[in-house]
C-alpha cells in the first residue's frame, strides 16, 4: 500500500479469515478515494472467476494497493517483478490468478490517498505516459493469448 494510504482498523479482521482457504492466494477490500482530486469513480467488479477476473486485469489495476495475500504464495512466485515498475503489483496478481483464486471483500476497508507529488500521480509514470502503456502491453504478450476467428481478435487468456 501506499505511504499515504490507510486501512480501517477492521481490515486486518475481514481479511485475513478470507487467507485461510488455500484456493485463496489474495484477498482485497474496496477501496475510496480521499485527498485531492480524484481519478474518477473506482468500478471494483464483484467475485468474479479467475477467468473473469483476468479478463478484467486486461484493462489494468483496480485494487490499489490494499490487497494481502500470504507469505508463502508471495514468495511461490517470486515476489513483485521490479522490472515491471510501476506495473509490478498488476504483473504479479495475474501471475497468482494462473494458480489461484482472488476474492474481493465487498466493504470499504482500504483508503486510497490522492495527491500531488505521490509515485502514482507525479512520478516517471505519468511525466511518461508511453512508458506505463510499454508495461502493460509486455503484461498483455506476456500472460495473454490471442487469436484470430474469421477475422476478429478474441481474448483467450
Amino acid at each position: 500500500m501506499g505511504a499515504g494510504d490507510i486501512l480501517k482498523p477492521e481490515y486486518l479482521e475481514r481479511v485475513l479469515p478470507v487467507l485461510d482457504d488455500p484456493a485463496v492466494g489474495m484477498a482485497s477490500a474496496l477501496p475510496e478515494q480521499f485527498g485531492e482530486k480524484r481519478f474518477g469513480d473506482m468500478m471494483i467488479p464483484r467475485n468474479m472467476d479467475r477467468f473473469a477476473l483476468k479478463q478484467r486485469f486486461y484493462f489494468g489495476n483496480f485494487l490499489y494497493g490494499g490487497a494481502a495475500f500470504r507469505k508463502e504464495v508471495f514468495d511461490e512466485f517470486g515476489g513483485f517483478d521490479q522490472a515491471y515498475d510501476c506495473c509490478c503489483d498488476l504483473e504479479l496478481f495475474v501471475r497468482m490468478l494462473a494458480k489461484y483464486e482472488i476474492k474481493l471483500i465487498e466493504e470499504v476497508l482500504y483508503r486510497y490517498r490522492v495527491r500531488t507529488g505521490s509515485a502514482t500521480n507525479s512520478g516517471d509514470v505519468k511525466k511518461d505516459n508511453s512508458k506505463h502503456t510499454a508495461l502493460m502491453m509486455e503484461i498483455h504478450r506476456k500472460y495473454y493469448r490471442w487469436r484470430s476467428i474469421d477475422g476478429q481478435l478474441s481474448r483467450a487468456a
